[in-house]
């Protein structure tokens, strides 16, 4: 990289490590002598929206204290504003050494981004290892639709991410149900909690109290069991909520060993739909058999003989059956003058 590249990011650096000074200032010195930028790999950080878990969790590990990234961001919405800073799990998720990033026309931005292993105030350093709570390098637009995020370690390579199985998983009663977590291939002794996360967080704001949570340590063999109580509700600060519907999923954390493993979807079962009541159902049949029978009785007591002129013919033969000439035979009227 050329030298006159490495002056600002080397300056960017010392303020990093001074929050709040300017470079060229004597308070921007630094107390101790900081070493100089490493160029690091490229890395390509691909968006994806809020409403899914992201399908793969990358890693830019063996990195130096104070490293130049070159980031290739990808799939944001073009010629929108966004950023890129560091966070830390945790207890609280802690975020700094923020830039602002602009997208093209192709939603894409290409940058060098100067990370460091101390990007929050107070940090001390050892924290984004491979032995200690993960830390991760984070893309968003300014909108708050669209992120990307690749996690980071630095000194020496990432350990191989552990497996994660629920059962049961899908079909949750919405009433609540108890489900066993167990991990496997994650590092001995390890402390993680058991949490309920909604997506796209699989640590952080949107996972944990006041949702689902639960301690679990891993064995010598590097397995572990707990069981999780998960209910429908609202998870993380957030309150983000994990309904029937709602893409959520079992992630596990620790706050001191980096350990990861893709989350684990999760789904409530459907409302239940019409039932038959079977003491409902029994009485109505013996109701209706009853009105049966009472049908039944009413038909065979009821007198179905002929009535009117079919019961009594001899009306047709009588000599006043026939009115109309009966009245065709009376005499005119007179009338009677006034």
């Amino acid at each position: 990289m050329p030298g006159a590249l490495l002056i600002p990011l080397a300056l960017s650096f010392v303020a990093l490590t001074n929050p709040g000074a300017h470079p060229g200032s004597a308070s921007a010195r630094p107390s101790s002598v900081v070493a100089a930028p490493v160029l690091g790999t490229p890395v390509t950080i691909e968006a994806h929206d809020d409403e899914h878990f992201p399908s793969s969790y990358d890693v830019a590990d063996r990195l130096a204290p104070a490293t130049v990234l070159r980031i290739r961001a990808t799939g944001f919405e073009p010629f929108v504003e966004g950023f890129a800073q560091q966070c830390g799990s945790g207890t609280t998720t802690r975020c700094g050494n923020l830039i602002p990033v602009q997208f093209d026309a192709d939603g894409e931005a290409r940058f060098q981004y100067l990370v460091t292993d101390r990007f929050v105030r107070g940090e001390v350093p050892g924290r984004c290892r491979s032995g200690a709570a993960p830390c991760t390098i984070v893309v968003a637009d300014v909108h708050g639709r669209r992120r990307g995020e690749i996690q980071s370690v630095f000194g020496g390579p990432v350990a191989p991410p552990g497996r994660i199985t629920v059962r049961p998983a899908t079909d949750l009663s919405l009433a609540g149900q108890t489900v066993t977590v167990r991990v496997r291939e994650f590092p001995p002794g390890t402390r993680l909690r058991a949490t309920v996360c909604a997506a796209p967080d699989a640590f952080g704001r949107r996972c944990g109290r006041p949702g689902p949570s639960a301690p679990l340590i891993v064995g010598s063999d590097g397995t572990g069991r707990t069981d999780l109580r998960i209910e429908p509700g609202p998870v993380g600060r957030e309150l983000a909520s994990c309904e029937r519907g709602d893409e959520c999923g079992v992630s596990v954390a620790s706050d001191a060993v980096f350990a990861r493993a893709p989350v684990v979807p999760i789904s409530f079962a459907a409302p239940p739909g019409a039932a038959y009541d079977p003491t409902r159902l029994v009485v109505g049949l013996a109701l209706a058999a009853l009105l049966l029978l009472v049908g039944c009785g009413l038909i065979w007591r009821t007198d179905w003989s002929a009535v009117g002129e079919a019961a009594a013919p001899e009306i047709d033969d009588a000599e006043y059956a026939d009115l109309d000439a009966i009245i065709a035979a009376l005499p005119p009227e007179v009338e009677v003058p006034a």
